[in-house]
């Protein structure tokens, strides 16, 4: 088994989940299975509003992750990749596809030849979501328990420090994740800050925004995730690189923590011409601002 499935990295998943669909379409049209007018399901805005600390609240589809197909057909396959998952298939009847002839087929449509592995046992890795030969979903609960907030090396000077304190002081952030190379003084801000707060909490450090995306899924509780980052492709590659049912951008992670859980599980309306691909995705809020604290 490679090492993308061994390392239960999400991060990995989210790479298919980026791939133009157009490939993904090639991919199960290749399969046997007819996507042509499919459209893409894949970070669609349901819902959004802007409430009155001026943070943009928008809903949107993402994959399920790392999922288990046992003894999947052709047809879920090809629904599972277009839901942008990565997928390892649990042979029980042996009446699957060959592992060796869908790998050929994602390597042609450019997809990683990994993103369905073969297994004749459960394995050992954490995983999102398991389906049943029918199209079943049971979501696997999350083992995490932190939330986390990550500043990135494009994160702004002035903001950092004030979401921060306001974060500790709402009480929803168990970790702080620095990149390396986010300037020194003004981390030394940052901990001093903290260290006259007389507060514990634990401050890592990462040398990449990929090693940030893999600590936090190691651990995260899948509640709210924050990241800080001027950098646009930054945030895009965290709210996509991140499992969580909320991720904050540039604002204090208390606006995601205060989203009720009603909203937060609002339901997936059916997606046009492939409504079955729905199942196979779920919902995510992502708030963004510019710096916002919620006040204590």
């Amino acid at each position: 088994m490679t090492d993308f499935v061994a390392s239960r990295s999400r991060y990995a998943a989210r790479l298919i989940a980026r791939s133009p669909l157009y490939r993904r379409v090639e991919a199960a049209e290749l399969l046997g299975a007819d996507r042509s007018c499919a459209e893409d399901p894949l970070w669609q805005v349901l819902d959004s509003e802007r409430d009155a600390h001026g943070i943009t609240c928008l809903l949107r589809t993402c994959p399920l992750g790392v999922v288990v197909a046992f003894d999947p057909s052709i047809d879920l396959l090809a629904d599972l990749l277009l839901a942008g998952n990565a997928i390892v298939a649990v042979r029980v009847g042996g009446t699957g596809p060959d592992i060796e002839t869908v790998r050929a087929t994602l390597m042609k449509s450019g997809l990683p030849f990994d993103a369905v592995q073969e297994t004749s046992v459960l394995p050992d890795i954490e995983v999102d979501a398991l389906v049943a030969p029918e199209g079943e979903v049971i979501h696997a609960e999350r083992v995490g328990t932190r939330s986390h907030l990550y500043v990135d090396e494009h994160a702004s000077r002035h903001n950092v420090p004030y979401v921060c304190m306001n974060a500790l002081g709402h009480n929803v952030v168990d970790a702080i994740v620095l990149h390396a190379s986010y300037p020194q003084d003004a981390a030394n801000d940052l901990l001093a800050a903290l260290r006259a707060a007389e507060s514990n909490i634990e401050v890592r450090t990462v040398s990449s925004l990929r090693d940030a995306a893999v600590l936090i899924d190691t651990a995260s509780s899948g509640h709210v995730e924050t990241v800080l980052t001027e950098n646009l492709r930054a945030a895009r590659d965290f709210v996509t690189g991140v499992d969580a049912r909320r991720i904050v951008v540039n604002a204090s992670p208390a606006f995601g923590a205060r989203f009720t859980e009603d909203l937060a599980a609002a339901p997936l309306p059916p997606v046009q011409h492939r409504a079955g691909l729905a199942s196979f995705m779920k919902t995510r809020w992502t708030f963004l601002g510019t710096g916002q604290s919620l006040p204590l």
